[in-house]
């Protein structure tokens, strides 16, 4: 079963909540649910709550690097750009759960004093959860409860999960207020920038774009633009282009009667030995082996 993302033009990815009338999704995953075990780098307004239950996970927020390893979990702060894959191609068993802010905006003065000044810190980034930190361990303790509580809970579990979800913050808040300063709201600049330049990526992967369209679009230099990506996503503005195109390349091949060349064309890929080239590359294994083995 693959697991399909679905990105706005914008890089934001759209959630669907699978609880209804509730603003989170809860999920089991596996890496291998994902072409090529990666998620595609993206974000959303959403906190996001990962548990690795076995295996291990890298996984990027900003730039930085997190290797997840069993019994570990990692909560990533709102609009932050976000990705995870395998490590040496190794499989990885998870729990995602995606939280929209308006779960803690039943009470305003709640939500104004103990959601905005962490939601609204860019320097906030994401909180590794460790099983040996007493804290870190109640919320992977009660992360645990809440996909139980999905899976087995009562007719009102909606409402037990939004009760857990509210004692997650509660530990999160007692965490991150020693750690930062909660006074004022931080913004972080290049992010906003990066987050551009990614959005012009997605919105017009299928033209021609050179690096100086990808710089324009955050209307800085193509010196900064490469700092930038190589900063924010590990790499060149070319390479994530192409990437983005080969994975978009992929669910062509597996969802459509379209030929290889219509497919390299509708990529944003000039010629067709260059896409078989970078696919192969990418892949291990050519466009057409590729097709063939999802039609089987």
């Amino acid at each position: 079963m693959k697991r399909k993302m679905t990105v706005l033009a914008n890089s934001c990815e759209i959630i669907n909540y699978n609880m209804p009338g509730t603003d989170f999704a809860l999920q089991y995953n596996k890496l291998s649910y994902f072409d090529n075990m990666r998620a595609m780098c993206h974000w959303h307004e959403e906190i996001e709550m990962i548990r690795i239950l076995t295996g291990e996970m890298l996984f990027y927020v900003n730039g930085h690097e997190y290797l997840l390893n069993e019994g570990q979990g990692l909560i990533v702060n709102s609009k932050q750009l976000h990705y995870g894959c395998a490590r040496d191609n190794h499989d990885c068993n998870f729990y995602c759960i995606v939280v929209h802010p308006n779960v803690y905006n039943s009470q305003s003065y709640i939500y104004k004093n103990f959601v905005e000044k962490i939601i609204h810190n860019d320097t906030i980034e994401a909180l590794l959860l460790e099983e040996s930190n007493i804290i870190e361990s109640k919320i992977i303790k009660e992360i645990d409860t809440l996909m139980q509580t999905y899976k087995q809970g009562p007719i009102c579990k909606e409402m037990v999960c939004n009760g857990i979800l509210y004692n997650i913050w509660f530990y999160c808040y007692q965490i991150l207020s020693k750690r930062y300063d909660l006074s004022t709201k931080i913004k972080d600049n290049n992010l906003i920038l990066q987050r551009q330049m990614t959005n012009f990526i997605y919105q017009n992967y299928n033209e021609t774009i050179s690096l100086a369209d990808i710089a324009a679009s955050g209307n800085i230099c193509r010196n900064k633009c490469c700092q930038l990506f190589k900063r924010y996503v590990q790499q060149s503005p070319i390479n994530f282009l192409n990437a983005y195109r080969l994975k978009k390349s992929l669910e062509l091949l597996r969802d459509s009667d379209l030929s290889i060349t219509e497919i390299s064309t509708a990529c944003g890929f000039n010629h067709l030995s260059y896409f078989e080239k970078l696919f192969f590359r990418h892949y291990k294994q050519t466009p057409r082996h590729y097709r063939q083995t999802k039609l089987k």
